[in-house]
């Protein structure tokens, strides 16, 4: 089945992490890491589906993964060495939501670990821990990918699949964790466009399955349905800026889909 991946989290973490004081001493490193880790994925959203799978793919992947281990381990030591400081300056939250989406994206793309692995449900069990932890003060950005990140590890489990069943319900439990991540998010959001290119992303990855896999006629009209349903909801945006049409009218056609005349 084709592996449709190329859009991860550098735009959820745009201006995301606001440093100052001794508590970001490797904050800042960290977040280097982790944005050259985004941006080397990102260098294949550019270009064909082909390129996934390619040398060219394999390579990018290995750097991105490279710069997210250096990201994970200057997190782990930030949290454990210095809590307090990253307490003070108020970055405990942006470091532990920073972690558990360095976990994802390790687990995702490190072709070392096999599919639906410890280190996935590591991600899950990081997200869980730190909304669950009433002593860490958490962000709109950072609560809302924290409670979306589940979603996101079964759209990557969902496209790992051979077996459509299996297939389908990965990509119901993540259409149904990204509606959730959707409903918490107050009023219009920055993070609330990047989920919604994600499910865009998510539902184009389970129309591949279909197709491949042998999914039925009916589920081919209702991944179509939650296509317009993500474009009419993405229309204002689309409307008035050209690189968010841009990227939604890319996921229809690499989907093979028309965009939707009109909406209600």
């Amino acid at each position: 089945m084709m592996i449709f991946r190329g859009l991860t989290i550098a735009v959820a973490l745009t201006g995301m992490i606001m440093l100052s004081g001794c508590g970001a001493r490797h904050m800042r490193d960290a977040q280097d890491s982790f944005n050259a880790g985004a941006a080397a994925e990102n260098q294949l959203s550019t270009k064909g589906d082909e390129a996934y799978t390619s040398a060219l793919g394999a390579s990018t992947y290995g750097t991105a993964v490279a710069n997210y281990k250096v990201a994970l381990s200057l997190l782990d030591k930030e949290l454990t060495q210095n809590r307090a400081e990253l307490d003070k300056d108020k970055l405990t939250g942006t470091a532990w939501t920073l972690k558990c989406l360095a976990l994802w994206r390790i687990a995702d793309l490190d072709a070392s670990i096999p599919p639906n692995n410890a280190a996935s449900d590591s991600a899950i069990k990081c997200a869980k821990d730190g909304l669950a932890d009433t002593g860490l003060t958490l962000g709109t950005r950072d609560r809302v990918l924290l409670k979306a990140l589940p979603a996101f590890v079964e759209a990557d489990r969902g496209r790992g699949q051979t077996s459509y069943s299996a297939a389908k319900d990965y990509f119901v439990s993540a259409q149904v964790g990204l509606d959730d991540a959707i409903a918490i998010v107050p009023g219009d959001h920055g993070v609330l466009l990047y989920l919604r290119l994600v499910y865009l992303r998510m539902l184009r990855s389970w129309r591949g399955a279909i197709k491949t896999l042998g999914g039925p006629p009916t589920d081919l009209v209702q991944n179509e349905a939650a296509f317009d349903a993500q474009y009419c909801a993405l229309k204002p945006r689309i409307d008035t800026d050209k690189t968010v049409k841009a990227l939604v009218l890319k996921e229809f056609q690499s989907a093979v889909l028309n965009a939707p005349k009109s909406c209600p």
